[in-house]
């Protein structure tokens, strides 16, 4: 088509589109369009980061047969593969990981903290580097984000001859540890728009759904909101950020730890004109599930608001990170682990094929708070080996220096030492003690103790032996 004749075709569709919305001619359907004029839209979803055809490569059939396929696989409905507890029962997981952080830990021995405060904020920018190709990115159980491309094909008897495209995000974070609100932000980038099309006819809107899965009767409050529709011309002249909080008072939950959790659903809704027909397009950008809780043994459990006691924290694996690098205060227990890890077979007490959990999302540790007896008799388990091994005396025999018995799964777990006595399917010897630096086990414990609070850990089981809540270690060198 000559460029004066792309004009007149492009000008008198947008006339048509315009007249049809205020009611002055009769509005053609999209049949009718269709049959007309030929005309017809596209629609695909694809990851932040994956490449979009140019319009000259969409002339290939080839090329729009593969972007239909991949669109096809891009966005499937699951949860993120990390996600833990009934926020994680409720969809199929993703067959691969969330992109996620090294988990480190801080190595001074002189630190006032052993274990790092986890981040509660992501920028745009690093959301958009993060997720490159990935579903999701979990930065922190206090920082995430999702964000899928939506590209849109404008045909004219069957062939491209125009494209608009761009990216929705939303980024979820619980910025302040003693405020129970989450903070979701929405908004869009990346626009592209090419050819004949109608872009200022072309509506964007974004939709929520919101499950309660434990304290369903439980009220939320909430502040903003999505963003309301608009055109794709509109967002693109005039780029913001909408928020939307929302929160859970203390007081509605279930059990002892005053538990709601909630699964987060935002998507987006395209619409085509009707003088360019084109299936609406409803895509989610992202998946979140969160757990409030008042746990009394976490902090911000006694201030004098009781609706304002506690917090919240997605409900994401944390990562416990222990470091074998040279220096480290907890280097003679992350060794351990790591042979615990690598080298089973070579741990005490023996087992034939021993595999350990803890150290991928299919084998989660899970935390044992309440039941003290239960946490005695890991250690008392561990104790034993530590004698028949390393001797009665093992705690002063070492020249080095002094030593304590470490005990992995840690006795602060359901799976430790003691696990078959609660649970009589669990196996029997599937795990490790071993004596080792008294300082080097208490600065774990530091580590282990300030990951829990930080993170807020809450028990890992229910009484009917559902997980809660769940977290792993990571060794670095």
């Amino acid at each position: 088509m000559k460029q004066d004749q792309r004009y007149a075709f492009r000008r008198a569709t947008r006339v048509l589109a315009a007249l049809a919305a205020v009611a002055l001619i009769p509005v053609v359907s999209p049949a009718a369009a269709a049959e007309n004029d030929e005309l017809s839209v596209e629609s695909y979803v694809l990851p932040v980061g994956a490449k979009i055809p140019s319009l000259k490569e969409l002339q290939k059939p080839a090329v729009r047969e593969k972007l239909a396929r991949d669109s096809k696989a891009a966005n499937p409905l699951v949860a993120p593969q990390e996600m833990v507890g009934a926020a994680g029962r409720f969809l199929p997981k993703a067959p691969e990981s969330s992109a996620r952080p090294p988990a480190t830990a801080k190595t001074s021995a002189k630190a006032a903290s052993l274990y790092p405060d986890p981040p509660r904020t992501v920028s745009r920018e690093e959301c958009k580097e993060e997720l490159d190709s990935h579903l999701f990115y979990a930065k922190s159980r206090f920082a995430m984000c999702g964000g899928i491309q939506m590209l849109q094909t404008w045909l004219q008897k069957g062939k491209p001859v125009g494209q608009t495209a761009f990216t929705a995000w939303v980024i979820g974070t619980i910025p302040d540890p003693k405020d129970r609100a989450v903070q979701f932000d929405y908004y869009y980038t990346d626009f592209l728009d090419d050819g004949e099309n109608l872009s200022e006819s072309l509506r964007v809107e974004s939709s929520l759904k919101m499950t309660t899965l434990i304290s369903p009767n439980a009220k939320k409050r909430q502040t903003g909101s999505p963003p309301p529709s608009r055109t794709f011309d509109a967002l693109r002249s005039t780029p913001r950020t909408y928020m939307h909080d929302v929160v859970f008072d203390a007081g509605q939950g279930e059990g002892l730890d005053d538990l709601v959790t909630m699964v987060y659903e935002p998507s987006v809704k395209v619409t085509f004109p009707l003088a360019w027909p084109g299936k609406d397009d409803v895509e989610r950008v992202t998946f979140a599930g969160m757990n409030w809780d008042a746990a009394g043994y976490l902090p911000n459990s006694d201030v004098s608001d009781p609706a304002k006691r506690g917090g919240a924290a997605f409900a994401y694996i944390a990562e416990l990170p222990y470091s074998m690098k040279a220096g480290a205060p907890e280097k003679a227990v992350a060794d351990h682990l790591n042979q615990v890890h690598t080298k089973p077979g070579e741990t005490y007490p023996k087992l034939a094929n021993k595999n350990v959990p803890g150290f991928d999302t299919d084998h989660r540790l899970h935390r044992l708070f309440r039941d003290m007896t239960r946490r005695n008799k890991n250690r008392s388990e561990a104790k034993k080996v530590c004698v028949a091994v390393w001797g009665e005396d093992y705690a002063t025999n070492d020249p080095a220096g002094p030593r304590e018995c470490d005990e992995y799964p840690f006795a602060s777990t359901y799976e430790g030492a003691a696990q078959p006595a609660s649970e009589p399917g669990a196996r029997a010897n599937n795990w490790s003690a071993k004596a080792l630096a008294a300082g080097d086990n208490s600065a774990a414990g530091t580590i282990l103790g300030e990951f829990y609070d930080k993170n807020r850990i809450i028990e890992g089981n229910d009484a009917n032996g559902e997980e809660v809540d769940a977290f792993i270690v990571k060794i670095s060198s």
